[in-house]
């Protein structure tokens, strides 16, 4: 579709410098993270941003540039869009901004403190919210007045006043209301083959993020029910979620590891035959995620010296 060319010839080139298993398997076998860092600045995807700085051998050093070559990609990809294309990577940054804010409630419901520093530019410059008054928020109550006009007040208002702050619920209203939102205003803005092609996405991702959910509410017993879950899905897999809320799945884990695997897999494909739509970067920022994610965890592995063949099981390629 004419609009679409530059951005998906973007996504495509950006995908080839994406980590392979064996980049991961190198990283894994690193014995500390000194040496990991050292094998990320030899990669052409990492070199830039690690070469840059002062050697960073601290996790929390280490992951933030990680995060901050993550939400590189959405500054990239603007440069190869435009209008509709542009509105609806705004919707995408939602989720992230999300994310931050949850960081700076939990921050004050246990009175400690969390670095402004630590949300990416990207986000300040493009964010409605004010996160450097979160940030200096002192009690729930300045946070949640901070929050008025936004679309996350009236959970904050019902989650998190009174002496007993619900941060699971707040935190799962939030995500839950964002993916109807996405679904729903987010895609309307889209052309209608790019419109089909996202949703298509978009209901596989629910559908495993509701699977995860739906096997949390049963693994601790909790008071809940389907209401919890992300009101995307078939009256077949609503059933199916039902069915694993209720304990009559025992596979859950393996489950929810195998809908990861198919979800990635599916974003591969459509990063290279899913034609020219939005659901190209779509996939290309999933991809991207789960990157940051894998990364993440091999840090985290190598810190605690797991060793390699436990790494390399949790790592989603």
């Amino acid at each position: 579709m004419a609009g679409y060319d530059a951005l998906c010839a973007k996504c495509r080139a950006m995908h080839g410098q994406m980590l392979k298993q064996n980049d991961y398997e190198t990283l894994s076998k690193a014995s500390t993270i000194e040496e990991a860092v050292q094998l990320l600045t030899r990669l052409p995807r990492y070199q830039e941003i690690f070469s840059k700085r002062e050697p960073v051998f601290r996790r929390s050093a280490v992951e933030h540039l990680l995060h901050k070559q993550y939400f590189s990609m959405y500054e990239k990809l603007l440069i190869f869009s435009e209008g509709t294309q542009r509105t609806f990577f705004s919707y995408l940054m939602e989720r992230h901004e999300i994310a931050y804010l949850i960081r700076a409630v939990h921050a004050v419901g246990q009175e400690r403190s969390v670095r402004f520093s630590a949300v990416p530019e990207y986000m300040k410059a493009r964010s409605k919210l004010n996160f450097a008054a979160f940030y200096e928020a002192e009690t729930m109550g300045e946070l949640i007045k901070g929050l008025a006009g936004t679309d996350y007040y009236d959970a904050a208002l019902r989650f998190l006043s009174g002496p007993s702050a619900a941060f699971d619920l707040f935190e799962n209203a939030l995500y839950r209301d964002y993916y109807l939102r996405l679904y729903e205003s987010g895609c309307d803005v889209l052309d209608p083959k790019s419109k089909k092609a996202v949703r298509a996405l978009l209901e596989k991702q629910v559908e495993q993020i509701n699977k995860q959910q739906a096997a949390r509410i049963a693994e601790y017993q909790m008071e809940a029910d389907a209401s919890l879950l992300i009101p995307i899905h078939t009256k077949q897999n609503k059933a199916e979620l039902e069915a694993i809320i209720r304990g009559e799945r025992a596979d859950n884990r393996l489950s929810a590891d195998v809908e990861k695997r198919s979800f990635f897999a599916l974003c591969q494909r459509t990063v290279f035959a899913g034609g020219n739509t939005m659901a190209v970067p779509y996939a290309l920022l999933a991809l991207g995620e789960a990157e940051l994610k894998n990364l993440t965890y091999v840090i985290e592995g190598i810190r605690y010296q797991v060793g390699s063949g436990f790494i390399m099981e949790k790592v989603i390629i």
